[in-house]
Parts: structure tokens; C-alpha cells; sequence
């Protein structure tokens, strides 16, 4: 098995590419689709998605947890992972089945793009990332990743031209996403010995899964739901701006968090063996290092996004501007809310809680987005998202009070929440200069990074060695 240190580097090599792929990709099809085209591609993917999250039901969770607590030995791996596969496959073999119904009947414009995204979903009728996850081997999944990406954005450059290639753009994604999870079956036997699994084994994991699956449906509404309640009371061009912007948000965001993914099945392990003291401190360490990263994202993203939006967009997506310092709230609060899902509420098996706190957030984004998209368009979707978060980021720290010094994390988080709000107000200061957009982002960033970075730098030498040896170990 990969240590953790391997593992988290692995990730975090992952998450950069992430954040560097869409870096090429997004200005070039944001000016080739526009606004009203890449919308339509992303609500028709945003309902794909709905499709794929009860193929999936729940399986990437209590799969990672369920491997996570196997002793190692090929023929119990064998044994329980292709019970939970058998599920999986039963129950995404019937959600195909009725996407193929919903594009027969329902779907009346789009069709084309809306049947490619087909591929998406059964890519998750294949999808076993789980299994690797629960015996934290990220660098198959790892590298598939990265070569799949990097095949991807080659694939678009060259034949993705104007508005007529967008069911091209379509296809390089939904189909990369297939071979992309199919590729680790040539692995799995490596690990795993055949087991036939009965029916009795089977259906026992329903249950697990059903209770991690629900807030999966809680969350999607404010994950999918946005763009498309975009696309029914207000404009595709509004859900061309949400994506956009969402796009730039999501991809520090799974730097910040991407922490959680490693850390899940290590937490699981150790509360298994009876080191819950162990795990708690993992924690600690974990806010720690994920709030200084989270800060500086969340901060200078809103501070840079008036210059960033018509620069890197397009002239078209000025109003991302608006849209992309409301999102970035929600780095902070998801970073918060991930560490208590992956580190504690998961592997402490309280999915009952989990449930309750994304169902919060659902109602809330639901009620935000009712009262505020009609008016605001992308500018009232971005506020839902951000009440939902703080809603489930406020439960789950309600209900983990208990077992973790809640109050101690906030009060280690207020230096770097000061420090982000210097830096905001220092870049901004700096935009106010008459200078062209380019050379204008370049000063801002520049005294952006100065500023966090010495003002961390300063905190951390004089009052917080332990953060500087703590990032030297991990």
C-alpha cells in the first residue's frame, strides 16, 4: 500500500494539473462556444449528472470506507468488492436504461449533446475508483487521470474550431471519462482474487449505501440544480456565466481539499484499531494546512476576479467579475465542511448526520435560488450556494463539537482570515491603477502573493513554528 505522505503528494500533483488543464482549455472554448453555447453544454450535463448520482448511489464513499476496513488478503478484498460492484452494476445498468427513456421522451432541443452525455453515465457503470481509494493506491488512479487530461486538451484544440463543433467538445469529454474508468480494470486483479459473490452478499450493502446516497441527493440540487434552475427561470447565457465562474472556483477548491480524499481511508483505519486520539490530531494538523491554502485562494480569487473575468474569459463574460467574489466564499466554508466529512463524520460512521447537514443545505439553496435567480440571474444562484454551504458547514460543526475543539479550529483560523482580508484589500488598492488588463493581473498577483506571503511567513515564524515543521513532515 502507498503511505500517506505518497499518497497526499500523488493528489496534489493531480489537483495542480487540474487547476493548470482548464487554465488552457477555458479561455480557448469560452471564446469559441461563448456564453449561450458552453451553457447549453453545461445544463445538459448538469442533468447527466443527476442520472450518474444514482448510478453511483453512494458507492464512492461506502466503497472507500468498506475496502479501507478489509485486512489485506486478495480473496477478502475479492470478496467484498465485487459484492459492492455487483450492486453497482444492477443498479447503473437500470439508470442507463432510463436516461435512454428521458432522451426517447422528454428531451425535445439539444439532442445531440444531450445523447453524448451518455457516455458520462456509463463511464460510472464501470467506475471502481472506490476500491483503489480504500487501499490507498492514488497513483494508478492518479496517473490515468493526468494522461486522459492531457490527451483531452490536445483533443480539443484540434478539432474543437466554432459554435458547430460543440457536440465535438462534448464527445472528447464524455468519452475520455469512459476510458478513463475503464483503464483500471487492467489493474484490479492485481489486488483482488475472484470471488463470486451471492446474492446475500450483495444486497447487504443497499442499506450503507442508501444512507451515504442520500445526501449526495441533498447536495446535487445545489451542485446541478443551479444551472439548471438557471436554465428554466432565467437565460442558457446566465448558465454559460455560472459555469464559468463555478469552473474557476472548483479548481482550488480540490487543492484545498483534496487532503480529505488521502486522508479518509487513513482516519478509517486508525478509528478502526482504536487510535480515535491519532485521528483527532490528524485533524488538527489537516485545518491547519488546509485554512492557509483555503485563505489565499478564496481571497485573492475575489480580489483579482474584476480584472481576471474579461481578460481570461473574453469580453463576453464580464459578468463573471461579479459572480466569481460571491463564489469564493464558498472555498473556505467547503474546505471546513470536507474536513469534517472525510476525517471525521465518515470514517466515525455518523452518516446520519452527514444526511442532515446536506439536506439543510439543499432546502436552503433550493429557497435562495427560488427567491433570487429570476431577479439576479448567476449573481442570485452564487448566493444560494454560498448559504448552503454555511449551513452545512455550521451542522457539521454543531454535531463534531462533541469529540473536536471546534472552538480552538476557529480560533487558529482568525490569522489567516485577517491575512486573506489585508491582501483582498491591498489587491484591490493595486487595481485601481490605469493600466492594460494584462499587466494590470500581473501587479495584482504579484502583491497579492507578497503580501499573504509575508504576512503568513511572519505569523507563522513568530507565533506558529510547529505549522512550519508540520509542513517540512507532511
Amino acid at each position: 500500500m502507498m503511505n500517506t505522505k505518497k499518497n497526499i503528494m500523488y493528489t496534489m500533483v493531480y489537483q495542480i494539473l487540474a487547476i493548470i488543464v482548464p487554465l488552457i482549455t477555458t479561455p480557448y472554448i469560452s471564446r469559441v462556444l461563448g456564453p449561450e453555447y458552453l451553457g447549453i453544454h453545461s445544463y445538459t450535463y448538469s442533468v447527466v449528472q443527476y442520472f450518474m448520482m444514482f448510478s453511483l448511489f453512494g458507492f464512492e464513499d461506502y466503497g472507500n470506507r468498506s475496502i479501507a476496513q478489509t485486512i489485506d488478503d486478495k480473496k477478502e478484498l475479492g470478496k467484498k468488492f465485487f459484492s459492492i460492484y455487483s450492486l453497482q452494476f444492477a443498479i447503473s445498468s437500470v439508470i442507463v436504461c432510463f436516461y435512454i427513456i428521458y432522451l426517447v421522451l422528454f428531451v425535445r432541443q439539444n439532442n445531440t449533446i444531450a445523447f453524448l452525455q451518455i457516455f458520462y453515465l456509463l463511464s460510472s457503470l464501470v467506475n471502481i475508483n472506490w476500491f483503489f481509494w480504500g487501499i490507498q493506491e492514488f497513483r494508478i488512479t492518479i496517473t490515468r487521470n493526468i494522461i486522459i487530461k492531457i490527451i483531452n486538451t490536445f483533443l480539443i484544440f484540434f478539432f474543437v474550431k466554432n459554435v458547430d463543433d460543440l457536440w465535438k467538445y462534448t464527445a472528447i469529454l464524455s468519452i475520455g471519462m469512459l476510458l478513463n474508468n475503464s483503464i483500471l480494470w487492467a489493474f484490479i486483479f492485481k489486488y483482488v482474487s475472484w470471488v463470486r459473490p451471492s446474492l446475500k452478499n450483495i444486497i447487504k450493502h443497499f442499506g450503507p449505501c442508501l444512507i451515504l446516497f442520500l445526501p449526495l441527493v441533498s447536495r446535487s440540487i445545489f451542485v446541478y440544480m443551479d444551472k439548471i434552475m438557471l436554465g428554466k427561470i432565467s437565460t442558457m447565457t446566465q448558465v454559460g456565466f455560472y459555469e464559468n465562474s463555478e469552473k474557476l472556483i472548483l479548481a482550488p477548491t480540490a487543492i484545498a481539499t483534496s487532503l480529505g480524499t488521502v486522508m479518509l481511508p487513513k482516519v478509517t483505519n486508525l478509528i478502526s484499531r482504536g487510535q480515535a486520539d491519532v485521528a483527532k490530531q490528524y485533524i488538527k494538523q489537516s485545518i491547519q494546512i488546509v485554512m492557509l491554502m483555503a485563505m489565499a485562494f478564496s481571497f485573492g480569487l475575489a480580489a483579482i476576479a474584476p480584472t481576471f473575468a474579461p481578460l481570461y474569459f473574453g469580453s463576453g463574460f464580464i459578468e463573471c467579475g461579479k459572480i466569481i467574489p460571491i463564489m469564493a466564499i464558498t472555498i473556505v466554508l467547503v474546505s471546513w465542511s470536507n474536513i469534517f466529512k472525510t476525517q471525521y463524520l465518515i470514517p466515525c460512521k455518523k452518516d446520519r448526520a452527514f444526511v442532515v447537514s446536506v439536506t439543510l443545505g439543499a432546502v436552503v439553496n433550493f429557497i435562495v435560488n427560488f427567491m433570487t435567480i429570476k431577479s439576479f440571474g448567476a449573481r442570485g444562484a452564487a448566493w444560494g450556494w454560498v448559504l448552503a454551504e454555511l449551513a452545512i458547514t455550521f451542522y457539521q460543526a454543531f454535531i463534531s463539537k462533541k469529540d473536536l475543539e471546534i472552538f480552538t479550529y476557529l480560533k487558529e483560523t482568525v490569522p489567516f482570515l485577517i491575512i486573506g482580508f489585508v491582501m483582498f484589500i491591498a489587491v484591490r488598492c493595486a487595481g485601481m491603477l490605469q493600466k492594460p488588463l494584462g499587466e494590470l493581473l500581473i501587479i495584482q498577483i504579484g502583491v497579492g502573493v507578497l503580501v499573504y506571503m509575508a504576512l503568513s511567513y511572519f505569523y507563522i515564524k513568530k507565533m506558529r513554528r510547529e505549522i512550519i515543521d508540520l509542513i517540512k513532515r507532511k
